[in-house]
């Protein structure tokens, strides 16, 4: 007995082992089952496996490839997803579903044909399915057969279908005829049905937000919100309501709130200042971030979000001291977020055209990541500024292998062909990534741009007008249509355009302003002042719509208006230069010396002030010189201007104005001989400048140089524009 037991066991093993590998369906159902499992719990790369490996045991097996599709919808692959729902319906040409998911996928890339061939298929296969209907009632929708849809809703809702989506379609299709009432009362009635589906309630609330019904729209997103306290999105959803219906302080009271609870929360205050910053409301979004860095005093991501504020601010000098604080966070220069801080820093000096530096720390960059595609696509970018068209391909051509969706790495490959006159292959590149981004506003904007710069303005509108056909609302690609028009001269259809913007989008400034500039060009000044001042009512805040007013008011000669503007301004935020800056030049049109001088001398220690905030950024220092010297009253003021201008050239060698400053001090100080190398250096560099050349033919007559002086003299004062010192210069040239 003894020596037969281990016989027995090993016979034992064998059978085990045989019936173990003798059964692959039950394998590959466990392993499907188990990919169903984590697929609902929402582990979706564990599901993945799971399902593959279900697919290597059956490579026939349909629903296993039907599920990996869903797993790719679900981590939102499209591409993946349609394949994995072909390889179903090639395995099993009767998988209902499969055919469904295709006809979204298609519907979603804007391939509507197709689309409707795929619910065709469907109900062809089961012609009452509620889903395939569904899906031919969304394409009659999107082909503006709004009546063809509703019929067909209306059969389902009379056979008893319930489904979400069927109310969510059978209003908007209501909504497409204007028949509000019976919209709500439809998402109504579905609520009544599923009153915790969210959708339901978002839909409703974008009605009341349509007919301007805020207190109803106030309300259904309260009710949201208490399904779900904890999502943010839905307290950033109703906090838009409040300024949507002109209660901007109960919004920023929500806001303030939301970042009281949890301050710490990186995310939170993240989402909130972007809230800010959606809205252009940039003072806000900054006090929001900085409090934010307080609390999380170890953020990056913090930190580059305030970086990139005030690089939209066109506060470089915040920008840049910002994000280098981010390098004093960590010493390993191979973090991930220290080579993201070093891209923002190349992007700012980018901004700046301080190319050496911005080169510097992409090369630092890609010394750790030799393939990082952000700091390709800035070096990219460095090489158009240079005009170096063949190296910026080769740049783009990387960023786009290693980010293959990334739409702006196709577009300026496109442009650095277009920079080597390379038209053929600009469109072939733009196209290409059409067609997997068929619905990309962006690379069709790139290729009307492209066909503008071909003057072919009848296939640029061709581009805008199709993209508008299934997205009516973009207020960008109205403004290119519209500005498109005006470059042909065609005032008509470019008004309607820019009108169209307005009806669609009257909270925002864009279209008004657009006006603003059509009916000057047109030379209708009092319609442009309307349309500013309408603009500037939405955007108070907007200096450029101030200065754009401003110049309509002084061509209308009406001074003490525009010089009311900029002192209310000033009044409202006496820290704001550009105002300054304005209203001396509007007293200087006026020949009002005393107050042009008056208004200078205030700027003074504003511009200082700005220098403690920003204290490399060259043009503050430049103008604080030339203010200094110009406009001070004290013995050291002149020293201290040729002591900041000395600084601005530090900063930015070379540069045309920084010479002028420097000259100009020198003239003041007597050093005649310095003034005129230094103001010839500026007059070759921008030749038509007026004070440039103001200042030389002073610098000249002063030197003896009486014909040199009388050319630079006369040149400034045929020009026709107001300067300091055109009595003066006037006044020399009848001696001369």
């Amino acid at each position: 007995m003894k020596k037969s037991l281990p016989f027995f066991s090993g016979i034992i093993l064998c059978i085990i082992l045989i019936l173990s590998c003798s059964n692959p369906q039950d394998k590959k159902m466990k392993f499907f089952n188990k990919g169903k499992h984590l697929y609902h719990q929402g582990n979706y790369i564990k599901a993945a496996l799971e399902f593959k490996n279900a697919v290597q045991i059956d490579p026939q097996f349909s629903e296993a490839f039907y599920m990996l599709g869903m797993v790719e919808l679900q981590k939102k692959d499209m591409k993946r997803a349609y394949g994995n729902f072909v390889k179903v319906v090639e395995l099993n040409p009767r998988h209902i579903s499969a055919h469904l998911q295709i006809g979204k996928i298609l519907l979603m890339n804007g391939m509507l044909l197709e689309a409707k061939e795929k619910a065709e298929d469907v109900l062809m296969l089961a012609p009452m399915h509620e889903d395939a209907l569904i899906l031919k009632a969304s394409l009659l929708m999107l082909e503006k057969d709004s009546e063809g849809a509703i019929t067909l809703l209306t059969k389902l809702h009379r056979r008893g279908v319930k489904q979400i989506d069927l109310f969510i379609l059978t209003s908007a299709a209501q909504m497409m005829q204007n028949r509000t009432r019976e919209a709500e009362e439809t998402l109504i009635s579905g609520i009544d049905i599923y009153p915790g589906a969210i959708i339901l309630h978002q839909k409703l609330a974008e009605i009341y937000l349509q007919s301007k019904q805020y207190d109803s729209a106030i309300a259904t997103m309260q009710k949201i919100i208490g399904l779900q306290p904890g999502n943010m999105n839905f307290q950033l959803d109703l906090a838009n309501v409040y300024w949507q219906s002109g209660r901007s302080d109960r919004g920023n009271d929500l806001l303030l709130q939301l970042a009281k609870i949890d301050p710490k929360n990186e995310e939170h205050r993240l989402r909130i200042a972007g809230f800010y910053m959606a809205r252009g409301l940039n003072r806000d979004a900054e006090r929001e971030l900085s409090d934010a860095i307080r609390t999380n005093n170890k953020s990056f991501h913090l930190r580059f979000a305030l970086g990139e504020l005030y690089l939209r601010m066109n506060m470089t000098d915040s920008a840049l001291t910002t994000v280098r604080e981010c390098l004093r966070l960590s010493r390993d220069p191979s973090r991930p977020d220290i080579i993201e801080a070093k891209n923002i820093l190349a992007r700012i000096h980018l901004a700046r055209r301080e190319l050496a530096t911005a080169e510097k720390y992409v090369n630092e960059v890609i010394k750790e990541s030799s393939i990082d595609a952000d700091a390709h696509f800035t070096r990219g970018n460095i090489f158009m500024i240079r005009g170096d068209g063949n190296a910026a391909v080769a740049e783009f051509r990387g960023v786009i292998r290693e980010k293959h969706q990334f739409i702006p790495g196709h577009i300026r490959l496109a442009d650095a062909h277009i920079l080597n006159k390379e038209y053929e292959l600009a469109e072939s590149t733009l196209q290409s990534v059409l067609k997997e981004a068929p619905e990309s506003r962006e690379i069709i904007r790139a290729l009307a741009r492209l066909s503008t710069e071909r003057q072919n303005y009848e296939e640029a509108g061709r581009q805008l007008r199709e993209f508008l056909k299934n997205n009516p609302d973009d207020p960008d690609v109205l403004v290119d249509l519209g500005d498109l028009y005006l470059i042909q001269k065609d005032y008509s259809r470019a008004e309607n355009a820019y009108r169209e913007i307005i009806r669609k989008a009257p909270q925002i400034p864009v279209g008004y302003a657009r006006l603003a500039n059509l009916y000057q060009v047109q030379g209708n000044l009092n319609k442009a002042t309307e349309k500013l001042e309408q603009a500037l009512k939405l955007e108070p805040e907007s200096i450029s719509l101030s200065s754009a007013l401003v110049q309509i008011l002084i061509k209308q000669v009406k001074f003490e208006q525009a010089a009311s503007l900029m002192e209310k301004r000033i009044k409202k935020n006496p820290q704001e230069i550009s105002a300054y800056n304005i209203l001396g030049q509007i007293y200087i049109l006026q020949n009002n010396n005393r107050k042009s001088e008056e208004i200078y001398r205030q700027a003074i220690p504003v511009y200082q002030d700005a220098l403690k905030k920003q204290p490399q950024e060259w043009t503050i220092l430049n103008d604080l010189a030339f203010l200094l010297a110009e406009y001070g009253q004290k013995k050291q003021d002149l020293e201290q201007a040729l002591f900041y201008a000395q600084q601005a050239l530090e900063r930015k060698p070379g540069e045309p104005a920084v010479f002028d400053t420097l000259g100009w001090i020198y003239f003041k100080k007597g050093n005649i001989n310095r003034a005129l190398d230094l103001l010839g250096k500026a007059q070759s560099a921008n030749p038509a400048s007026v004070m440039i050349n103001y200042h030389l033919g002073m610098a000249l007559y002063k030197a003896g140089k009486r014909e040199q002086a009388k050319s630079c003299l006369s040149h400034a004062v045929k020009s026709g524009k107001s300067f300091n010192g055109r009595s003066e210069a006037i006044t020399i040239l009848e001696t001369l």
